[in-house]
């Protein structure tokens, strides 16, 4: 089973997701990110067996509840590498130590922290796909089209998926 765990901005980002499945219609990409409510990611999706799983959510969401509301600020629109195209978020410390809390938990169920955390970048995956030449017309189609920039946190999401592809929420956790 494969956990991922994020920010839910997907309510600030209706309009912007309309435009992405328009410009999608078009080029048929992979829907794999438009599975997902929008959100902003906190670690690397890991995996791990079931039984098992089902503990590391529970302190996942014990995390999480204890969290505090706080602001995120959108970058950029940027086209990264590895068939991503994301909208960068600003860093800041609530997001590092939310995410260095989630390594900590999933390291003690002996998951090996990913390349990508070690230094993570906050984003929000905008849609995936191998084709780079399709990615960059949707990232042409898409970096004039405008994005709330200042993002209220205070929604967490932790998710399940048991092929890494077709992704469903088990928990909305609302923070006060």
């Amino acid at each position: 089973m494969f956990i991922w765990i994020g920010c839910d901005i997907n309510p600030k980002f209706i309009e912007y997701r309309e435009k992405v499945k328009e410009f999608n219609a078009d080029l048929n990409l992979s829907e794999t990110a438009l599975n997902l409510p929008q959100h902003i990611s906190l670690k690397i999706t890991f995996e791990m067996q079931e039984e098992i799983a089902k503990h590391c959510i529970k302190d996942i969401i014990e995390l999480l509840k204890s969290a505090k509301p706080f602001t995120a600020k959108v970058e950029k629109l940027e086209l990264h590498d590895g068939g991503i195209l994301w909208l960068r978020v600003e860093e800041n410390e609530q997001f590092k130590t939310l995410h260095d809390e989630l390594d900590q938990i999933a390291i003690s169920y002996a998951v090996k922290p990913h390349a990508f955390d070690k230094q993570f970048i906050y984003h929000s995956t905008v849609i995936m796909d191998e084709n780079a030449e399709k990615l960059s017309t949707m990232f042409e189609r898409l970096k004039d089209i405008p994005y709330p920039d200042e993002l209220k946190i205070n929604t967490f999401l932790v998710g399940t998926s048991e092929d890494n592809v077709n992704f469903k929420v088990v928990r909305r956790i609302k923070v006060k």
